[in-house]
C-alpha cells in the first residue's frame, strides 16, 4: 500500500518512480488499490554533524525543505522525515501532502541511535500523517501501545488548533 524511495535519488528518480505508478496504477482506473509513494529525506539517526560529514554544506531543516521539494514536484505523496520538521513540512506544503515520522519515544525513554526524536504526542501535534514507533511499543508491550493512542489523540486536539 506505500513504499518509499530516497529523495536524494533526485528528482529524476522520483519522477521515474511517479512515471510507473501511473502506468501501473492509473488514477482512473484503480484509485483504491493504487500504492502510496514517499521520499526519505534525512535519516532521523543523523545530527547537523552528520549531514556535513556526509557533504552537506546547509542545515538540517534547508536540506529537508530541498529533498521534500524535489519529493512534490516529482509528484510522490510525501515524505518521511523526522518529527521535528513535521510542522515546518505540514506548513509549507499542505494537508495533502504525507508526512511519515520516525523516530518516536516515550518522553522518559533513551533516543537509542536516534537523535532527532519526538513524542508521539509532538509529532502528530506538528503535522505528522503517520509515526514510527516501533522499540517502545516492542519493549512496552500492551500498556504502551495504549499510551501511544492516548498521546496520538492528545497530538490531534491539538493539532487542530494549529492548522485549522
Amino acid at each position: 500500500e506505500m513504499f518509499n524511495v530516497h529523495a536524494s535519488g533526485g528528482s529524476k528518480m522520483m519522477g521515474m518512480v511517479k512515471g510507473k505508478i501511473d502506468e501501473l496504477f492509473p488514477i482512473e482506473a484503480s484509485p483504491a488499490v493504487r500504492p502510496l509513494a514517499i521520499a526519505i529525506t534525512v535519516l532521523t539517526s543523523l545530527g547537523q554533524k552528520g549531514i556535513e560529514e556526509i557533504g552537506y554544506n546547509c542545515t538540517i531543516n534547508e536540506l529537508v525543505m530541498r529533498l521534500a521539494t524535489l519529493t512534490k514536484s516529482a509528484g510522490l505523496n510525501g515524505v518521511v522525515a523526522s518529527p521535528l520538521e513535521a510542522k515546518m513540512l505540514r506548513a509549507e506544503f499542505g494537508p495533502d501532502f504525507l508526512i511519515v515520522t520516525p523516530g518516536i519515544r516515550f518522553a522518559e525513554e533513551s533516543k537509542g541511535g536516534q537523535i532527532r526524536v519526538t513524542t508521539p504526542k509532538e509529532a502528530i501535534a506538528n503535522g505528522a500523517d503517520m509515526i514510527v514507533m516501533g522499540t517502545s511499543l516492542i519493549n512496552g508491550g500492551f500498556s504502551a501501545v495504549q499510551r501511544a493512542y492516548q498521546e496520538i489523540a492528545e497530538g490531534l486536539e491539538e493539532r487542530q488548533k494549529k492548522f485549522e
